[in-house]
Parts: structure tokens; sequence; C-alpha cells
């Protein structure tokens, strides 16, 4: 499977298999070779101008490896190549081998345990890059759905069972269910979102019968699916926010939920900066959360945002 790594800018598609690569170097030099096939101004001075290097042997250089690629313009390569969030990691992992490997070369000494964890860490990218789900319509509508993923949630709380929506409904807080009134008949909907969750293998049995759901990567079908998900996602996250301001007005112990915001006034790289930090951050707060099989017994909703309210004017 091959990931389309578009340049805005640039405006056309470059296929490249992220996943065959085990050296950056080389991927960076296959993506700028692509490019120049498609136009001569893609030239070395082209790129290295992007990532903020003012002389084009600088770029060369770096090719062909003998000047070291910073970790700080990862983000600019990721964004140049509208890498997703799996995409910049396996590239930041294989940068990090490198510099390991030239500081063995020109030192006599490597980390063993940082090398075998990288090593470990890229292996399992590149396997689960293999199990990635295509998206289609129907899983669109699944991610889509703030009621479809806290069933599927659920799966990983002792005594779930998709077929029983009594229990699911009992499971629910107050508050939710509170909420949840304002969808018509959203009771009687649950048998069918346990049936598309199945149906579309989010929700597994296991061979002793119990239910789990799937982990999955997803990728997306095509443009249009792609264009799908980004509109039908912007009703999850506005059902979350709306679920937040009922947990607000809710008599929930203060210990059971947190809460905090406030204004600053900053500069448009800054603001683009905090929300790199902010994606980042949900991820590793999301993974930290996650119980072990068997172990949990709440679900838990996190949401963060940060949005513009003013700006100098003309």
């Amino acid at each position: 499977m091959t990931r389309q790594l578009r340049d805005l800018k640039i405006g056309q598609d470059i296929e490249l298999n992220i996943y065959s690569y085990s050296n950056p170097y080389k991927f960076l030099s296959d993506y700028i070779k692509d490019c120049k096939a498609i136009s001569l101004r893609y030239s070395y001075r082209f790129f290295g101008k992007r990532l903020g290097y003012a002389s084009s042997s600088t770029m060369k250089n770096i090719i062909k490896e003998k000047r070291e690629l910073k970790p700080k313009v990862i983000s600019t390569i990721s964004s140049m190549m509208s890498l997703d969030v799996i995409q910049e990691r396996y590239f930041t992992l294989l940068l990090k081998k490198s510099i390991l490997l030239k500081n063995k070369i020109q030192t006599g000494y490597i980390d063993k345990q940082e090398y075998q964890e990288i090593t470990q860490q890229l292996r399992e990218l590149r396997q689960a890059n293999k199990e990635r789900k295509i998206l289609n319509e129907a899983d669109c509508k699944i991610l889509s759905s703030l009621m479809h993923l806290i069933i599927l949630e659920m799966a990983q709380l002792s005594s779930f069972h998709p077929k029983n929506p009594q229990w699911i409904t009992k499971a629910l807080l107050p508050h939710v269910k509170t909420f949840l009134n304002g969808v018509p008949g959203y009771k009687s909907q649950i048998p069918q979102i346990s049936d598309d969750l199945i149906k579309n293998k989010f929700l597994l049995q296991t061979e002793s019968g119990e239910w789990a759901a799937k982990d999955e990567l997803f990728d997306f079908e095509n443009e249009e699916v792609s264009q799908m998900l980004s509109k039908s996602l912007k009703n999850f996250h506005k059902e979350i926010l709306q679920l937040g301001v009922r947990v607000l007005e809710s008599p929930v112990k203060q210990k059971e939920r947190m809460h905090d915001a406030g204004l600053v006034a900053t500069t448009p790289a800054k603001f683009s900066a905090s929300q790199k930090r902010i994606a980042e951050f949900i991820e590793q707060e999301l993974n930290e959360l996650k119980a072990l099989p068997g172990e949990a017994s709440i679900i838990a909703a996190c949401s963060v945002q940060l949005f513009k309210v003013a700006k100098t004017t003309d």
C-alpha cells in the first residue's frame, strides 16, 4: 500500500511508501527526485529554502549525508509531504536511528538499548501500516457519531455485550443520558448502532465469546471519502462540546471532571506551534489514560480547544 504524499504548493501527488525506507535521507532524496520529474523548478534550492537553508549546496550535502538533517526541520518536512502523525513518527525514528549509527562510526560507541528500542518501534509501525483499515462511507458514519464511539469504547468494560441495550443504557452516566434524551429515540437506536459496529468489524467476538474493540489504524479509500470524514467529524466534535457543557451544568463532583480555560495574546507562529503541541499532547494523554485489557471500569471523554477570537485589523 502506498501513501500519497502531497505538497500543497506543488499541487502534485508523489506516491512513496515511507514504510519501505530504512534511510531518511534516501526517502527525502526520492521525494525531491520525483518532484523534479514533475518540474525542474523544484530544485535543491527550492527545497532548501523551504527547510530554512540559504544555500542549495546545503540541501545537496544533506541528501548525500555529508551534513546532518536537524530534527527541528521534521515538522516542516512533514507539512511539505503531508505526512500523517504516524508517518511523521516513523520518519523521526529513522532520523534518530541514523544519528546513532553515524555516532558509532565517528566514536565507536552506540547506545544499544536506545538503538534496539528505536528498531522495535520502527518494526511495529511498519506492521501497523500493513493492518490499516481502508475507510468507506459506513466507517465514516461510525467515526463521526458520538454514540457509536461511546458504545465501541464500552467494549473495554467488564460484562459488556453489544446485544444488551438495557446494560448499555444503565452504564451511561446521568448527565450523558440527559444529553442523549435530546436525540429522538436514542435508546431504540442502540441495537442498530451495535449492529453497525459488528458489521463493519469495529467490534469482534473472541474465541471465549467476549466482545472486544479492534484497534485500527485508518487510511482513506479515496479523496472523496477523506473529505466526507473530515466534514462529518465536525459533528462528532460538536457533540463532544455539547456534552461538555452538559457536564458543567450537571451535579458531577469536581474530582470527577477537569476543566480550564483562558485567553492570551499571541502571534501566528506561536499559535501554529501550540496547535501541534496540543495534538501531540492529546495523543500522548489518551495513550496514558488507556487501561490494560480487563482493567477498565469507566469511559472518559477528553476535549481540548484552541481557536482565535480576535486579530489585528489593517
